[in-house]
């Protein structure tokens, strides 16, 4: 978590404070996660006509799966399918953003008593201005977090995905200011990426970058 302070005496009526990240790809494969291991959550009372609908749905995705990541992802599947049946389309019905479409399925997956939360990231590669945070999803299968596409079930992460914030914390907080807003931009630079590749170098003690 990054903290920045800025004080003015006499702000105007609005002001734009520019932070700057310098990244590079970690070549690891590994996805490190908290290891704490979640209660499982209680099966919710959901209301009617949306209780039968879901048990429905948790019903074929059980006949089709044999542990929590191939439930997961069956259900994604379903839930995502081009030809929905009327229990799909009645979850459908009032989504309108990719965020609560996430809380949806976990409000699903918490009637399977699935452990799972909301990640949001942004999606590198090409400069872009105006980035957007995409949210995903992970369930947790009694070891580890297991990462899903939402809209797929394709499990894992995306290529050169920057994970902003896990959960329902505020993507910004600002002391004593009205209705703050944040945008975000991503640039490549290889002269960048070559001194975030020496400054680590320099930790590990290599001397490969040394020519």
């Amino acid at each position: 978590q990054r903290v920045a302070d800025w004080a003015i005496r006499r702000a105007g009526e609005s002001s734009v404070l520019y932070y700057r990240a310098t990244l590079a790809e970690d070549s690891q494969d590994d996805e490190l996660w908290d290891k704490n291991v979640p209660a499982f959550p209680e099966k919710p009372v959901y209301p009617e006509p949306f209780g039968a609908a879901i048990r429905s749905i948790l019903q074929d995705v059980r006949d089709e799966s044999a542990d929590i990541a191939s439930f997961t992802r069956e259900l994604l599947q379903q839930l995502n399918s081009a030809d929905p049946n009327e229990n799909i389309e009645l979850l459908r019905s009032d989504i309108n953003s990719d965020q609560q479409w996430v809380r949806r399925i976990q409000n699903v997956l918490e009637g399977a008593r699935i452990p799972s939360r909301i990640l949001f990231g942004i999606k590198l590669g090409e400069a872009k201005n105006h980035a957007q945070l995409t949210p995903w999803l992970q369930v947790h299968n009694g070891d580890q977090w297991l990462s899903f596409d939402p809209k797929s079930g394709k499990p894992g992460l995306p290529r050169q995905f920057l994970i902003w914030k896990i959960g329902d914390a505020p993507t910004l907080k600002v002391n004593g200011v009205e209705k703050p807003s944040i945008q975000f931009s991503v640039t490549k630079s290889y002269r960048e990426m070559i001194s975030v590749a020496n400054k680590r170098a320099e930790n590990l003690g290599s001397t490969v970058m040394d020519y």
